[in-house]
C-alpha cells in the first residue's frame, strides 16, 4: 500500500508558503499554496498532483500523523 505524506512548508525570504507531497521510492513534489483553498484542500491538491505525476489511480483517504503532517492512503 502506498502512503503519501503532505507537509506544510512556511514562507521564507525568497519563497512563499507551499506544500510538499512525498512517498517512499519516488521523488517528492512541492506546490505553492493556493489561497483560494483551505489547508486541507491544499494538502489534497498536493497529494493528487503526486498521484498524477506517477500515474497512481484510486480514491484517497486522509489522516493526520502525531507530528501534524497529513497522510493520504488509497481506499479499497
Amino acid at each position: 500500500m502506498k502512503a503519501i505524506v503532505v507537509r506544510y512548508l512556511g514562507p521564507t525570504n525568497t519563497r512563499g508558503s507551499r506544500y510538499k507531497a512525498s512517498a517512499e521510492g519516488v521523488k517528492s513534489l512541492t506546490i505553492p499554496t493556493s489561497y483560494r483553498h483551505n489547508d486541507f484542500d491544499n494538502e489534497r491538491v498536493a497529494a493528487e498532483a503526486l498521484c498524477l505525476k506517477y500515474g497512481w489511480k484510486g480514491e484517497l483517504t486522509a489522516g493526520t500523523l502525531p507530528g501534524g503532517d497529513t497522510v493520504f492512503v488509497f481506499s479499497e
